[in-house]
Parts: structure tokens; sequence; C-alpha cells
């Protein structure tokens, strides 16, 4: 079998990509920035190492993080143009919009911790992207904020792009059991069910981490207190020490006041050891997360954000990271054109609590009250009351009373004889 390509300026590639620059080189692939001879189009594209091109289950990941960006329909999804392999050499490739800015860690690193208002904006788009492959039945299991792009706009602003499905379950699959088992995901960010072997994955799965991920946005800091590569320490944490509320925790690491209220309860929902009391998916939480962080919240799509621009000219840097990243798998595709694909942006609109309407009050007839309340218009209908009996106008009273003294007078004569 041949060797991948070398990162040759001028060279092509499965017969259809210019090379122009290696952008990054990880455990399972090598990035390139290529031209697309056919449509002249700049892209990135993502090739598997020879070494792994051999195993099936490798071959497999790769192939679903391809299907699954194609199939989640979400401008925050890092966008896949096609996919296929190099006669050649074997190598399975991926073309993928070529992006240009920094993942959500290099950010953080660079400044600490985001306000409010713009973890409000970057989280109502993260929220769009897994609630649209959660609606599909794909769960990410890797989200974490090396996975969170934050993709460079032509009007200077920041677009989310979600990374990295490479490892994304489709929950409706039934996978072997030895793959079940698999320890999946990076250990500061997975939940509880991942780190026990056959436990069931759902949407819930990414709740947990996008749970750590606000936390980490927010303060700055890293919930958990195991150092870093303290792997035992960190399991011990996540399966069996009681979990801090994100408010005591975040004053303990030094950010006192970092949280906004009501921050406590709805943490505490994302990170419940058992995924039934957690939020189902992406889109409940966001909906409870809105309101709490509704001063940056008010759009999970930013004004300036250009998709068609931001399609084609970006920085790939993050995708150096490969080795988790790679052996994601991703959702079923829908089709798309090879080389840039240009469609109006979605703006999905920020759900909001809404009170549930009530049904006017029922108003009962007026009638007889009895102290305030209206008489029961269900009981029987009351009988009509009577009137009042009239005085009789037959003999007047003093004729009776003439009969009884005259009897009791005939009575009196008859004993004195």
């Amino acid at each position: 079998m041949a060797s991948p390509p070398r990162a040759a300026p001028g060279s092509v590639f499965a017969g259809r990509f210019k090379i122009r620059r290696q952008l990054a080189r990880g455990g399972l692939g090598t990035i390139l920035e290529v031209e697309e001879l056919a449509s002249r189009s700049v892209c990135a594209l993502k090739v598997m190492h020879p070494q792994f091109t051999t195993d099936e289950s490798m071959v497999a990941r790769f192939a679903q993080e391809a299907r699954a960006a194609m199939e989640i329909p979400s401008p925050h999804v890092v966008k896949v143009f096609g996919s296929g392999v190099d006669d050649a050499t074997g190598a399975p490739w991926i073309a993928m919009e070529l992006l240009r800015g920094e993942d959500l860690e290099t950010r953080l690193g660079r400044v600490g911790h985001l306000s409010l208002q713009e973890s409000g904006h970057y989280l109502g788009q993260l929220c769009d992207a897994l609630a649209q492959a959660h609606t599909r039945g794909y769960v990410h299991r890797d989200i974490k904020p090396e996975n969170v792009f934050l993709a460079d706009t032509p009007e200077g602003g920041s677009a989310v792009k979600v990374l990295d499905f490479g490892i994304s379950k489709w929950v409706s699959d039934q996978t072997r059991a030895s793959e079940n088992s698999a320890l999946i995901g990076t250990p500061d960010w997975m939940a509880p069910e991942q780190a026990q072997g056959g436990a069931q994955i759902s949407p819930s799965t990414d709740v947990w981490a996008l749970g750590l991920v606000t936390f980490r946005m927010l303060t700055g800091k890293g919930y958990w207190k195991a150092p870093p590569g303290a792997v035992a320490a960190l399991i011990t944490e996540l399966l069996i020490d009681p979990l801090e509320p994100a408010g005591a925790r975040a004053s303990a690491l030094g950010a006192p006041g970092a949280l906004p209220p009501g921050f406590d309860g709805w943490f505490a929902r994302c990170v419940h050891r058992d995924p039934h009391q957690r939020f189902a998916d992406a889109q409940e939480a966001w909906t409870h997360l809105a309101p709490l962080v509704a001063g940056g919240a008010g759009s999970s799509q930013p004004s300036d954000y250009d998709e068609e621009a931001a399609t084609v000219q970006m920085d790939m840097a993050t995708f150096g990271n490969l080795p988790h990243r790679a052996s994601q798998p991703q959702a079923p595709a829908r089709d798309q054109p090879q080389a840039r694909v240009s469609q109006p942006p979605v703006r999905p609109s920020t759900p909001m609590i809404r009170q549930p309407t009530l049904p006017p009050p029922v108003r009962e007839p007026p009638g007889p009250q009895q102290g305030n309340a209206w008489e029961n218009p269900f009981a029987p209908p009351a009988r009509p009351q009577q009137p009042p009996p009239e005085p009789s106008k037959g003999v007047p009273v003093w004729v009776p009373l003439a009969g009884v003294v005259l009897a009791l007078g005939a009575l009196a004569l008859v004993l004195l004889r």
C-alpha cells in the first residue's frame, strides 16, 4: 500500500485535491489545506494514517464522523462536503470547511473566563448544534472546550462550530457489548455512565458535559478538584464523592460571584448521576439556561454571522488534537456538494420558558348567595319557596269561645241537680 500524501505544496491527492499546506498532524490522521480542483474552492482535508486503514473499527469511526456532520443541519456543526477513499493509497478522507479562529480551551487559556453575555452568545449556539444532533438520534460523547471551535466571521465576530463527531453514538444502533463497555470520551468531561462499562448512552450524556463546560466558561476553572492526570482521583469524584454546589465550588476555586443567580439548580440537574434526573437533552437544558444568561443569550445565532463566508475561510488548527477526536462516530448524511455549500443561515430563536396558558375561569351564573360564595351551579335546583300562609278569613275568634262557655254552663247545671 502506498504511503499517504506528503504535505508538499502543489501535489494532488485522490485526483481532485491540490495540497496547499499541512495544518496539523494527530494520532489518527493529518489535516491539510487543499484546493478542490473542479470548483477551485479551498477546504480542509482530513486523511487517515495508513496504519489504521486495515482496522475496520477505526475506518468505521472515520466514516461516522463524515456521516454525522453531514446529517446534522446546524450552522454550528463543522460542515462536511464529502468523503471517500483514495484509490492509490487506500486512505479514507473527509473534505470539510476550512476554519480560522481558536477553540474554546485556547480562548479561556488566553482570557481566563468569559463574561455572562459572551457565554450566553456561545452557549446558545453550542446547544443548537447538540439539540439538532439529539433530534436525529446522535450523542456526541466528547463535548469539551477543545471541541468547541470559535470560528472567525468576516465581520470580526466569532461563531461556534462543534468539532469531532467521530465518536458520536447513534442511540438507535445496537452495538456489540465489547464496544459498549469501552471507555470512550475524555475523563474530565465524561458522564458517569461513560465510565461504567455497558451503561446506556443517551442525549443526557452530553448534558452532563454541557454543565461542566458552562461552569468552565463562566469561572475560568475546571469543576473537578483532582489534579490533571490523576485519573483515579477524578473517577472517585465522578462516581463516589458528593457533588458540591456550583457556587460553593466556584468560591473555593477563587471565582466567587462568577455564576448568575439560579445557576446552582441548573448545574445540579445537569450533573445528576442518574441520567434520568438530568435534562433530557440539550434543547431542554438551554430552555432553562437561557433566562439565567439572558444578558447574552438573546439569540442562539449571532446577528453578524455569515454562513457562506464562514464556510470557506477559517483555520483548522484545532483539528491538530486528533487522537480522541478521530475516534468519534457520526450520523447519517444529507446530500452535499463536494466543495462549497451556500445556504441561508439558520437562525433559531432562543427558546424561552413560557408559563402555561390557563383557560379563562368559569364564571357561575348569578344566583342566591350564601356569605361571599356563589351557590353551586351544579347542585339540583332548589324548590321554590312557598309564600307564608295568610290568616284565614273564617268565623271570628269570639264565636268558638262563646260555644265553650255555653258548654261549661250546661255541664254545671247537670251536676247541681
